[in-house]
């Protein structure tokens, strides 16, 4: 069983085993004690940073400072601090001091413009960085559902997105691909035109290699890229993939390829740990990247299990 919606299911199958358990005596029935999110200590400079962008040419660092909804640039050094977003949960345009955004995650720059996947108001934000002004490109910061094999295609700022994770532009291109972790797919978005639509992925949760149109991701999270293929972090099945750009390698027709992870076939119980082999190494919850280094090499963070590989 995979995705979201199977409470019934799982709701039959706990009160089995606390049945049991109780049966035996072993359970232990103490309650337990969470603390709500927003009561936890928010006094640091950050809380779940969930992405970070070093801009070189403009000696300027961009960090998604999801837990207080807002972005951090400083330059390189850590230096110089600005804040975009009043910190408060919501969704609202405007100058920087009153703009709101709801645990915003990806960002990727164009120029004096960041772009900003503001992940929990569904939709994607755009920074102009010398008027410090915020404004919505995509989303209407309503939650969208799609049909399996649905793929939207139309007007980027009536679009209801669903959780947008990460956004980054191929060289050359003013499209932003969308990490669109929701209907587990790719998405692309052109700002000039005003126009957004489903790039990749079938909207099936799996892991599945092939076509644009056929293959499956599953809450895609992590996007990176060496200039010629879009490297995505595929989180829930723990595996990296590629999807070639049309038209910028030898091949004529883009298509998903694994390149890191376990196969479907894997029982679940090897999804985590270690291989040295790539299509059979094991992750867990991979959830970012960074672009190609000159040798080829692209980091990734593991989130599941811990590590930057």
């Amino acid at each position: 069983m995979s995705g979201e919606g199977n409470y019934d299911v799982l709701d039959n199958a706990i009160g089995k085993v606390v049945a049991a358990h109780k049966k035996k005596g072993d359970l232990n029935l103490s309650p337990l004690h969470f603390s709500p999110e927003m009561e936890r200590p928010t006094q640091g400079a950050l809380l779940y940073p969930g992405k970070v962008l070093a801009d070189a040419e403009g000696n300027r660092l961009f960090v998604g400072d999801t837990g207080h909804n807002r972005i951090v640039q400083t330059d390189l050094d850590g230096n110089h601090p600005e804040v975009i977003g009043d910190g408060e949960e919501g969704f609202a345009d405007g100058p920087y001091a009153k703009a709101r955004f709801n645990r915003p995650q990806g960002i990727c720059v164009d120029g004096d413009t960041l772009y900003v996947a503001d992940t929990e108001n569904h939709a994607i934000r755009a920074v102009d960085l010398k008027s410090k002004i915020v404004s919505t490109i995509a989303g209407t910061g309503k939650q969208g559902h799609l049909q399996f094999r649905k793929r939207f295609s139309g007007k980027a700022k009536t679009a209801s997105l669903n959780s947008p994770w990460d956004v980054i532009q191929l060289p050359g291109s003013k499209s932003i691909f969308i990490a669109m972790a929701g209907p587990h797919q790719i998405w692309r978005l052109d700002p000039e035109k005003d126009h957004i639509e489903g790039y990749a992925g079938s909207g099936i949760e799996n892991i599945v290699d092939g076509s644009l149109t056929n293959s499956a991701f599953a809450q895609p999270s992590g996007l990176a890229t060496d200039g010629k293929n879009l490297f995505v972090a595929d989180s829930e099945v723990s595996a990296s993939g590629t999807d070639c750009r049309r038209g910028t390698l030898r091949i004529r027709r883009p298509r998903r390829q694994r390149i890191v992870g376990p196969a479907p076939a894997l029982p679940r119980r090897r999804l985590f740990g270690r291989n040295p082999i790539y299509r059979r190494y094991l992750q867990q919850q991979d959830q970012g990247m960074r672009p190609a280094s000159k040798d080829g090499q692209i980091p990734d963070r593991d989130g599941g299990s811990r590590l930057i590989r």
